[in-house]
C-alpha cells in the first residue's frame, strides 16, 4: 500500500534572464499558484505515407518547447517581476521605500520559470516570453494575475532549485486587495480623476499578440514574434446612470443622437495590502490615461428583480502617453 501524493502541492519560480540563452540560475522568487504550472509541450506526428502495409509505419517528433498559464496571487514582492517581464521597462526611485514605474518596451526580457509538481517532481524552463498578464480583483477578494508564458527550453531537475526570496501569501499577508481599493473612471475625460464606488469585480488585461515562437532548424524554437502591445479591461458595475451608455452610442456622455464620434476616457486604479493596511509604502497602481470605455449590451429587464448591473469594457490606442503605466511601491531595490 502507499499514501498517494497530494494535488495541492506545487510551487512556482521566477527570474529575469541577463540575455537570451543565458538561463537564471538562481530564482529571484518563489511564490505559490492556483494553478498552471509550466509544462513541456511536444508535438509527434505519423508517418503518413503510402505503403503495401495496413499499419503506420512509423512516427517522427517535431517540436518540443514549453507553456504555462499560471494562476497566483497578486503579493507585494514578486508581482514585480511579473511587470517587469510583461511591460519590459522599469525605472525605480527611492530608498528604503521604493516606487517602481513599469512602462512598455520593444523588446521584453526573456524569463526562466521553475516549477515544483505534485509528487515532488522539479523542472526547469528557459528562455521564456511572458506575452500577457492579467490581474483580476473581486469584491472582498484578494486581488490575482494570470499570466500566459511560452518558451523554448524546458529541462527536469534532480532537486528543488535554489531560490534568493520565498514570498508567503498566508493570514499574515501581506497580500494585495480590493478591500480598500480607489478605483477612478472618466468615461469622456483624461486623465481618470472621478473615484467611483460601485465596480463589483474587473480584470485588466495587457498583451503582446499576436505571439508565436519561431522553429527553424532545431527541435525547440529558437526565435519569438512579438506583435502589438495592448491593454483592456471589463468591469461588472452597479448601474448608477446611463451616462457611459450615452458615451458609447451618443458621442458623449449628454449625447441624444447617433454619433461617430469616440469618446476618450480613462481609468485609475490603485490598490493597497491586507490584512494591516499600509498604503505609504506597499501599494499597486494601474493607469490607463486614454481608453475608449463602452457599454456593449445595455441594462435589459429581468423579472427576477436582481440589482441592475453595466458591463463596461475598455480598449486603449496609441495617444500621447503609454497605453499604460504600472506604479508598484514597496522595499525591493530593483527589478
Amino acid at each position: 500500500m502507499t499514501t498517494a501524493s497530494r494535488a495541492n502541492e506545487g510551487l512556482l519560480g521566477i527570474a529575469i534572464q541577463s540575455a537570451e540563452g543565458s538561463a537564471a540560475g538562481t530564482a529571484t522568487y518563489n511564490h505559490t499558484l492556483y494553478s498552471g504550472l509550466p509544462r513541456p509541450v511536444r508535438a509527434d506526428a505519423e508517418m503518413e505515407v503510402a505503403s503495401t502495409s495496413m499499419y503506420v509505419p512509423g512516427m517522427f517528433t517535431s517540436r518540443q518547447h514549453w507553456e504555462a498559464n499560471p494562476t497566483f496571487p497578486v503579493l507585494p514582492q514578486s508581482i514585480g517581476t511579473w511587470l517587469r517581464a510583461m511591460f519590459g521597462t522599469v525605472s525605480s526611485t527611492g530608498s528604503g521605500t521604493v516606487t517602481h514605474t513599469f512602462t512598455p518596451a520593444t523588446s521584453p526580457p526573456f524569463v526562466t520559470l521553475w516549477g515544483q509538481n505534485p509528487g515532488t517532481a522539479y523542472r526547469k524552463f528557459a528562455d521564456g516570453t511572458v506575452n500577457e498578464l492579467a490581474i483580476s480583483f473581486e469584491a472582498g477578494q484578494p486581488l490575482r494575475a494570470q499570466a500566459n508564458v511560452q518558451g523554448y527550453t524546458p529541462s527536469d531537475l534532480a532537486a528543488a532549485w535554489s531560490v534568493t526570496t520565498s514570498e508567503a501569501f498566508d493570514t499574515d499577508g501581506q497580500f494585495f486587495t480590493y478591500i480598500g481599493a480607489t478605483m477612478k473612471l472618466d468615461d469622456d475625460a483624461t486623465p481618470a480623476a472621478t473615484t467611483v464606488g460601485t465596480i463589483r469585480s474587473g480584470v485588466l488585461t495587457i498583451s503582446r499578440v499576436p505571439f508565436e515562437l519561431i522553429q527553424t532548424d532545431g527541435l525547440e524554437p529558437e526565435h519569438r514574434s512579438l506583435g502589438l502591445f495592448k491593454a483592456a479591461f471589463s468591469l461588472q458595475m452597479l448601474f448608477a446612470n446611463y451616462e457611459t451608455f450615452k458615451a458609447t452610442y451618443f458621442g458623449s456622455v449628454a449625447g441624444t443622437t447617433s454619433s461617430a464620434v469616440l469618446t476618450e476616457g480613462a481609468i485609475d486604479f490603485l490598490f493597497g495590502v491586507a490584512p494591516t493596511a499600509a498604503p505609504t509604502n506597499r501599494s499597486l497602481e494601474l493607469v490607463v490615461p486614454t481608453a475608449r470605455i463602452a457599454v456593449p449590451d445595455p441594462p435589459d429587464v429581468d423579472t427576477g428583480a436582481g440589482p441592475v448591473m453595466l458591463n463596461v469594457v475598455g480598449t486603449t490606442w496609441k495617444g500621447s502617453s503609454d497605453l499604460i503605466t504600472g506604479t508598484l511601491v514597496n522595499a525591493v531595490t530593483s527589478y
